[in-house]
């Protein structure tokens, strides 16, 4: 059985849902969206020691636009996946990112947080002729 694991971190919040988007994805208040990290930093905590003989070699970042969000939601999580998993060093670590969320201090918070790609995508306005 290989000992690596790849994480995917589902954040279902956007600017706005799109009429295309199948993904589970909503603006989301403040509140819910204090809520949801709440909760995702507790699965952190409770799922860990199913998977201690595990090394994560790749946490994904999607949504939903995950840069929407405060960037500290997101660093804050990934100080609580390096504190309760083993994170290979050269793990790849991606967020995914819209161009209109994401700004020169997000991107260095997320640097700074170890993530070492970004996932860019946008969306073109349907033309109303």
């Amino acid at each position: 059985m290989p000992n690596n694991l790849a994480l995917y971190i589902h954040i279902p919040f956007c600017k706005q849902k799109c009429s295309y988007c199948a993904f589970v994805s909503a603006k989301g208040t403040d509140a819910q969206i204090k809520a949801y990290f709440n909760a995702l930093l507790l699965e952190v905590e409770l799922t860990s020691s199913e998977y201690k003989d595990k090394t994560v070699d790749t946490i994904y970042i999607g949504g939903g636009t995950p840069s929407y969000v405060e960037s500290s939601y997101i660093a804050k999580l990934l100080k609580k996946i390096n504190e309760h998993f083993a994170v290979s060093e050269d793990a790849e670590i991606t967020l995914e990112a819209n161009p209109d969320s994401l700004t020169l201090d997000k991107a260095n918070i997320y640097k700074l947080a170890g993530i070492k790609s970004l996932s860019l995508g946008s969306q073109k306005k349907k033309d109303k002729r």
